[in-house]
């Protein structure tokens, strides 16, 4: 009985510190690779996270995007008007940052695309 009682407490506390870290070993990872686009409502807040490790569209994203974080991303990120990648765009290159005009603030489409640099 006294072994089951150690056996499960031990568990129990292995269990609680890898939840306490996970969340921040997830958090690592989200960033390490990620583009960030932010809102600005009085300051500026995180509105998406868009992982770089594959091309790859993401459909209606949080609005409005004012401002685009792509240094952590080695690849382009495309922000299309509309679902099929037409109307206004814009293109934020790896490795930089940028304010996002109004016309290009609402996009339908955020496209993490190539390993290049935007033509």
């Amino acid at each position: 009985m006294r072994y089951r009682r150690i056996s499960s407490l031990a568990i129990s506390v292995a269990a609680i510190s890898l939840l306490s870290l996970s969340p921040a070993a997830a958090e690592e990872h989200k960033l390490s690779n990620t583009a960030v686009s932010f809102e600005d409502a009085g300051g500026f807040f995180v509105n998406g996270y868009f992982p770089c490790d594959v091309a790859h569209d993401f459909t209606f994203p949080s609005w409005p995007i004012r401002f685009m974080n792509d240094i952590n991303c080695n690849r382009r990120v495309w922000l299309h008007e509309n679902i099929d990648k037409t109307g206004h765009d814009i293109c934020i290159s790896p490795g930089n940052t940028g304010s996002i005009p109004a016309q290009y603030d609402t996009p339908a489409i955020v496209a993490v695309g190539a390993i290049a640099l935007c033509p």
